[in-house]
């Protein structure tokens, strides 16, 4: 099993292929696109942390569903959540 790199590794790698690319040869430049892929990466961490789970999102739309439907008169049942969440949720 391959080991998975840390966070510092894989900027150090993005780096070196920056270098080799030709596309940054300045040591200062490169240090900064060293950071700015941490950064990068921290925020997209970030913000996957706050994002629902699919579980999260089926349980408020069954609840949300739920109090429509009481106050219109509509039997709405969990599987039928289940079913219309895995027909429209984006992958």
């Amino acid at each position: 099993m391959k080991r998975q790199e840390t966070l510092e590794e894989a900027a150090e790698n993005y780096k070196i292929n920056i270098i080799k690319s030709g596309r940054s040869h300045r040591v200062e430049y490169t240090q900064q696109i060293k950071l700015d892929f941490i950064a990068g990466a921290k925020w997209q961490q970030e913000r996957n942390n706050n994002m629902y789970t699919d579980k999260e999102v089926v349980e408020l739309i069954y609840k949300i569903t739920v109090e429509y439907g009481n106050h219109y008169g509509i039997m709405i049942d969990e599987e039928m959540i289940n079913e219309l969440f895995e027909k429209f949720k984006t992958k």
